[in-house]
């Protein structure tokens, strides 16, 4: 089903892309009402999907390999559901609020794939479902309308970046969007393309080709293999993709980050790459993020910006999608 970017629907997911194949679905709620409106949600998967009201599980409960668990005031937790559900089963939590500590937190459990707010739910549960159920995860296309057209641009050197950098700049000031949306956009721009040029970049045994070359000097050397980098605007909506050809990042690596820059608010490790803290500041400030990796071969990350509103501000969305790592749903 495609998406649609007007809608304010707001996710976190973290999912592994392997196709859902006949798995059966659960869907766990604080009433009726809202189990069996999840419920319509996921009604045009081919397959079965049983509802129950509350956290405590059923029998069988290895017979599902995705649960949608929404909490509320007779669901406060899902560790009940978690604790007896299979250990390579899809997760999807639909929470009352969300931040990036509700992220790092969730993300401790690797079978909770999804963080949704309940704000626009159905539509959020019906793109993650068609997601699993079709395994296709790489593009900014389906995220936006067919009319809308996609600037794209190749890097290679430092040079390249400052202009792509520059052609964002001055298409969003044209468009006449707002000062703080457009320097949101440079920011989370600028960053996402110094990870994929000089994080990224991985040598046959896995080790960081710039791990050892100080920030300055980085400028000097090309990327060895080319960056994509991506951005359209749909009305007052900028969306932006940086793409690079390592799928050196892992999930782990955005769990790791998040959870360090939370607890300390201080400088991630490798201090020279500074990319963890890079991430958590796009995290913080993008209104969807969404990841998507093939390891070893390529590794994409999807910004969407708005102007939020009283309603809507922060993280609305985070997904991250692993393909082909040998999880069968």
């Amino acid at each position: 089903m495609p998406l649609d970017p007007t809608n304010t629907w707001r996710i976190v997911s973290f999912y592994s892309g392997c196709p859902l194949s006949k798995a059966r679905v659960l869907v766990a709620a604080s009433s009726k009402t809202r189990a069996a409106s999840l419920g319509k949600c996921v009604s045009f998967l081919p397959r079965k999907v049983d509802r129950i009201v509350g956290g405590q599980p059923v029998e069988s409960m290895t017979n599902y390999r995705f649960l949608i668990c929404e909490l509320g005031p007779h669901l406060r937790s899902p560790a009940r559901l978690l604790a007896a559900l299979r250990s390579d089963a899809h997760v999807a939590l639909i929470l009352p609020t969300l931040d990036v500590r509700l992220i790092a937190h969730h993300m401790r459990d690797e079978r909770v794939n999804h963080l949704m707010l309940r704000s626009g739910t159905c539509e959020a549960v019906q793109s993650v479902a068609e997601k699993l159920e079709s395994g296709a995860i790489f593009g900014l296309e389906r995220y936006l309308p067919p009319s809308v057209s996609i600037n794209y641009r190749r890097l290679r050197t430092y040079e390249d970046r400052c202009e792509a950098l520059e052609d964002l700049a001055r298409d969003l000031q044209e468009r006449r969007l707002r000062g703080s949306l457009r320097r949101a956009a440079a920011q989370a721009a600028e960053e996402l393309l110094m990870n994929a040029m000089y994080q990224a970049p991985v040598d046959e045994e896995g080790n960081r080709l710039f791990r050892d070359i100080a920030p300055s000097d980085r400028i000097h050397h090309p990327t060895p293999r080319p960056v994509s980098f991506r951005f359209a605007v749909h009305g007052k909506t900028v969306y932006l993709s940086v793409r690079d050809r390592f799928g050196s990042f892992q999930r782990a690596d955005l769990h790791r980050c998040l959870s360090r820059c939370v607890r300390s608010q201080a400088q991630i490790e490798d201090k020279k790459l500074g990319a963890g803290l890079g991430l958590y500041l796009v995290t913080s400030t993008v209104t969807k993020l969404v990841i998507n990796i093939m390891p070893g071969r390529l590794a994409e990350f999807i910004c969407v910006l708005d102007r939020p509103s009283q309603e809507a501000a922060g993280i609305q969305l985070l997904s991250v999608t692993t393909a082909d790592d040998g999880r069968r749903i």
